[in-house]
């Protein structure tokens, strides 16, 4: 059958291959690159902003257009997989060949049919004809949703993150495996060498198979070495390769986090997550994972000298027994000392930080002795429940050294017992207790390492906890956030920080578009938190945050962030040059755009150097740093703008009556919201927020609290 085409003007632009091209100048000349992407989107099923579509294109305009597809969908958060045909997994699919040729889109209608959409705009029905072999078909899916270790996956799979990211290696355990059979193997081999010698040299005093005995001894000792070699480079490998996922993962969850969770932990806390991993990784590269793995060639030991002497297997038995209730009981009391150790460490470093914090009011209060002698009581409860998990360290391995020997001279007692009983060879007697000794030896490791494993578990446990902590990426919320004119009402808002008395409380302000808001109060009063309030930054512990007469927490934070401009008390930069940080304010700018939103901030020079690299931030200065942060503030074209207290010094001079410039004009335009302690500032405002730390804030206008003031 032939192929049904429906012709499309070449070049044809979709209103959304229209408006990625409008607004995307590397892609402004790319009408194909353009086309073929709106096709993928639109039949994609899913919902992106302009703007997030723009920001997950390429930045290599000489990258051929198939992996310019690739890059721009996996920018957006999809895996592509290969497939052989369209029609397999699900639409729409991606067909790619030489570089040189364009690639091509299959789309899937309601009833099943497969059409091919080509560069050019031509619509056809598919057919496998039309596309050679050489071609690769690529289909699309969430990587959100379908990895083994999203959410969703593990509901099913019942697997921590953790669990589930060691499961994703599938080829190693059957590597190590292998391994361990050869192991096995050669562990066998040298005691049967060794007895097999002694019956034959010294048994019958015969020295001719001495060479022969020295070959195959050397020959397997250095197998068993290049396999020991080979499982530790290979536990090396998977060590490495989970630090590293895990590490990324762990970061990117991190940024993720909703700013309320993100921001109540100190730096130093936020780097330990990163570095939980550590343990886990020393574990995969240390000793005590090569015992775990030669746990099995122990029960494999003790097996064949089942089959050799059934005696000598049950006092074996008996003695690795002995291990493994030693084991239950040593770590049956570290698992409640470690936690011990950890809440002393923590009330520790707490009152570590307090006293950092009120340093000035001890001694103003004249607190030093009491203060000391408490932290030293802190201190000595943190040492002694760490000296009482040393001293369970230390006692788990006195005792497995004492049931090692003792085990080992009762399987010497056993085995001397029946060659006496005539059951037994003579010649036997060393091979069985070397054998002896491989299988006792990963018992014994492990009740040396009882401390450490709990350490790992815990890290586990950790890493497991945080990957479920919710970040804002899982908001599922499907209300739209409305159009953001300025409309903003606190409702009985109260803020508190942890263990503290509520910074303000019963905060209940309308704010109408175009209004002025001026917020004023003393250090630690929450004039920024108030700001980070209307940003989306952090929820209201009490009350509500209404923004165009929706309650924020059924709006995406994320989203009502980009629709409000913020400019914070230390303006800072990302790495990169100054173009690429306008981009992050308005990656849809044009050059236009750009050099008048400078110029209107009285950096107009910048524009000449837009795109070098941004000096260190000891050479950048402070004025030159907040005048761009309203630059992109201006970018951003907000109805809404947050403005957090400048220093005094640049306010007396050009960027304070540039600030006041900005307040004049925005009254009946934009909603503005700016902190300030200074009575010029604040006498432009239409109302005046007046917060009192622990109280509830006062709201009048600028003449009513200058007359309280006075």
């Amino acid at each position: 059958m032939s192929a049904l085409a429906v012709s499309v003007r070449p070049g044809a632009d979709s209103p959304l291959a229209g408006a990625i091209r409008a607004n995307a100048p590397r892609v402004a000349d790319a009408p194909a690159f353009a086309h073929l992407l709106s096709v993928l989107c639109e039949h994609s099923g899913q919902d992106a902003a302009l703007k997030d579509l723009l920001g997950a294109l390429p930045t290599d305009p000489g990258m051929p257009m198939g992996e310019a597809l690739l890059a721009t969908v996996a920018n957006l958060g999809f895996e592509a997989h290969r497939v052989k045909v369209p029609g397999e997994a699900t639409g729409p699919w991606l067909l790619t060949g030489p570089r040189d040729e364009a690639p091509r889109i299959v789309t899937q209608d309601y009833a099943g049919g497969l059409w091919e959409h080509d560069a050019d705009g031509t619509v056809r029905v598919y057919s496998a004809r039309h596309t050679p072999q050489s071609w690769a078909c690529w289909a699309f899916r969430s990587e959100r949703y379908r990895h083994a270790t999203a959410a969703e996956q593990r509901q099913h799979t019942g697997f921590g993150w953790m669990q589930a990211l060691a499961a994703h290696l599938t080829d190693v355990p059957l590597l190590l495996a292998l391994i361990s059979v050869l192991i096995v193997a050669t562990a066998l081999a040298l005691p049967l060498l060794a007895s097999t010698f002694y019956a034959q040299v010294f048994a019958l005093a015969d020295f001719t198979p001495v060479p022969f005995f020295t070959v195959a001894c050397v020959a397997v000792i250095l197998l068993k070495t290049q396999l020991f070699a080979l499982r530790t480079r290979t536990l090396a490998w998977v060590a490495n390769r989970l630090d590293y996922l895990v590490s990324t993962a762990t970061f990117a969850r991190l940024l993720a986090l909703p700013p309320q969770v993100s921001e109540r932990a100190n730096a130093r806390n936020q780097a330990a997550r990163l570095r939980s991993f550590e343990g886990v990784r020393d574990f995969l590269s240390g000793p005590i994972a090569v015992m775990l793995l030669d746990l099995p060639i122990a029960v494999a030991v003790i097996i064949v000298l089942t089959l050799v002497s059934p005696p000598i297997a049950g006092a074996l038995a008996m003695v690795v027994a002995a291990h493994g209730l030693l084991f239950w009981i040593i770590w049956g009391r570290v698992r409640v000392q470690t936690s011990v150790v950890a809440d002393q460490a923590t009330e520790t470093q707490r009152m570590m930080i307090e006293t950092f914090e009120k340093r000035s009011l001890i001694r103003e209060c004249g607190l030093q002795d009491r203060w000391a002698d408490l932290q030293i009581r802190k201190i000595a409860a943190d040492q002694n429940a760490q000296a009482r998990l040393r001293l369970l360290g230390a006692s788990s391995e006195s005792i497995a050294g004492v049931l090692l020997n003792a085990g080992l001279m009762f399987i010497f007692v056993a085995s001397v017992h029946e060659i006496w009983a005539g059951r037994l060879a003579p010649a036997y007697l060393l091979g069985l207790l070397l054998a002896s000794m491989v299988s006792l030896a990963p018992f014994h490791g492990l009740c040396l390492a009882v401390p450490r494993m709990e350490q790992v578990r815990k890290s586990i446990a950790q890493i497991d906890a945080f990957m479920q902590t919710p970040t804002e990426d899982d908001d599922t919320s499907e209300r739209r956030l409305p159009e953001v004119l300025g409309n903003i009402a606190f409702l009985n808002a109260t803020f508190r920080t942890a263990d503290t008395r509520p910074v303000f409380v019963g905060l209940d302000l309308s704010i109408r578009a175009g209004e002025v808001i001026g917020i004023s109060g003393g250090n630690g009063s929450g004039k920024t938190t108030l700001l980070k309030f209307a940003h989306g930054m952090i929820i209201p512990q009490m009350g509500a945050l209404h923004v165009e007469g929706v309650d924020v927490r059924q709006l995406s934070a994320a989203e009502l962030r980009r629709r409000v401009a913020y400019i914070p008390q230390d303006p800072s930069f990302l790495p990169g040059s100054l173009r690429t940080n306008l981009a992050f304010a308005n990656p849809l700018a044009s050059e236009a755009q750009l050099h008048k939103a400078l110029a209107l901030t009285g950096i107009g020079w910048a524009a000449d150097i837009l795109d070098a690299r941004i000096p260190p931030a000891s050479t950048q200065g402070a004025e030159f740093r907040f005048r761009f942060a309203i630059a992109q503030a201006l970018l951003i074209d907000s109805r809404v703008w947050l403005i957090d207290e400048m220093p005094n010094a640049l306010l007396n001079g050009g960027l304070g009556d540039d600030l006041k410039r900005i307040l004049r004009a925005a009254r009946g335009r934009r909603t503005v919201l700016f902190v300030s302690h200074r009575s010029d500032f604040l006498g432009l405002a239409d109302r005046i927020v007046a917060l009192r730390y622990g109280q509830v804030p006062r709201v009048s206008t600028p003449a009513q609290l200058f007359e309280s003031v006075a």
